[in-house]
């Protein structure tokens, strides 16, 4: 399938250090149209499984916001940085958790209208304590273990409002049968 919009010209308007903000002129259907962009690059959503139907969530305060909220951790990957390690590190320095199994379960676009951003959804599996990672300079959290149903709940009731977190929900509750099988095998 051919792409309907032509590149006619781009420029950079913001160059920063968490994203870069580009106008495009495009044609289509003999009309020239501007597009502004806003260029990220890949990140990383992580759902730490403590037991079973039961997770580590953050309750970070987004200066965004202006408020704390609920999330599960996430984060930008460096410069080709492996996502399974980006994903390892964001769970070490959010949680101050590490995990033995990962499993990467879903790829998505959060705003593909205006930005360039791809996510990624992992859970993860058999923590174990780190000692070693610290949050970023710019974050205030604090973690606690929910389970399933306080976060349906949550959820429900407008206390959750993280988009990457309420998708990775849902996702979880969809699937959860098939990546329990995964990363809680029956007992002999």
């Amino acid at each position: 399938m051919s792409k309907p919009f032509e590149k006619v010209n781009s420029h950079e308007v913001y160059h920063g250090k968490v994203l870069n903000v580009r106008v495009d002129t495009v044609r289509y259907n003999e009309k020239d149209i501007k597009w502004e962009i806003v260029e990220m690059g890949s990140a990383v959503v992580v759902m730490p499984l403590i037991e079973e139907d039961k997770f580590v969530m953050i309750h970070q305060y987004r200066y965004v916001t202006g408020k704390f909220i609920w999330e599960f951790p996430a984060g930008r990957a460096h410069d080709n940085e492996q996502l399974e390690l980006c994903a390892q590190r964001e769970l070490a320095e959010e949680c101050g958790y590490r995990a033995r199994q990962f499993k990467k379960v879903l790829t998505y676009y959060p705003s593909p209208g205006v930005m360039t951003e791809v996510m990624h959804l992992f859970i993860a599996h058999d923590l174990y304590e780190s000692h070693t990672a610290q949050p970023d300079d710019d974050e205030i959290i604090r973690t606690e273990v929910l389970d399933a149903a306080t976060i349906d709940t949550m959820i429900q009731k407008g206390e959750i409002q993280d988009a990457k977190t309420i998708l990775a929900f849902y996702y979880w509750q969809l699937h959860k049968e098939e990546l329990k099988a995964h990363f809680l095998p029956k007992a002999k």
